[in-house]
């Protein structure tokens, strides 16, 4: 831009470089609107990870952080409530809603040995689940991570003298 922009003066065509500077100043916003669309779609996400797990302890049922739990947990999830973990259904029936990890907006039926995932709702019934990932490994973990890591990083500009997959170069 800038040598543009400079090459457009020493030859006098000043309405060319007012014209390079204006093209670059609009990229610029329209990157800068995609880039605050992308931080609030990324705080919507943050809503999908669940605050509190009800953990089986010694018969009783206590409310603790998602990242306490251990493998081989057993957690409750009442109707409404978010699934906290990743794990196995021991106990209890349910309609789940999907929607936030998978785009489905019809609930999905689940029941005993049925694998769930965190970030699914409890919309009907109680669940007693068994966990089998730490709340790091989870779905809700690993997509959070992903979506941040993908808002930091820009795409690698191609090397135009590398052949594309699958085409054979002239000789």
């Amino acid at each position: 831009m800038t040598v543009a922009t400079v090459g457009a003066i020493i030859i006098h065509q000043l309405p060319e470089a007012a014209a390079v500077m204006l093209f670059f100043k609009v990229g610029e916003f329209f990157q800068n609107l995609s880039v605050n669309r992308s931080r609030r779609s990324i705080k919507a996400l943050l809503d999908v990870r669940p605050d509190y797990a009800n953990m089986v302890k010694n018969q009783e049922l206590i409310k603790v952080s998602p990242e306490e739990v251990n493998i081989g947990d057993t957690v409750v999830v009442k109707p409404g409530e978010r699934i906290p973990l990743d794990g196995e259904i021991l106990e209890g029936n349910s309609l789940v809603d999907t929607s936030a990890l998978t785009g489905e907006s019809i609930p999905r039926s689940v029941s005993s040995g049925n694998l769930v995932l965190a970030g699914m709702i409890s919309k009907t019934g109680s669940l007693t689940v068994k966990v089998t990932k730490k709340f790091s490994e989870s779905s809700v973990s690993r997509i959070l991570e992903m979506v941040e890591n993908a808002s930091t990083r820009k795409a690698r500009p191609r090397n135009s003298s590398l052949p594309l997959p699958g085409i054979i170069p002239q000789q």
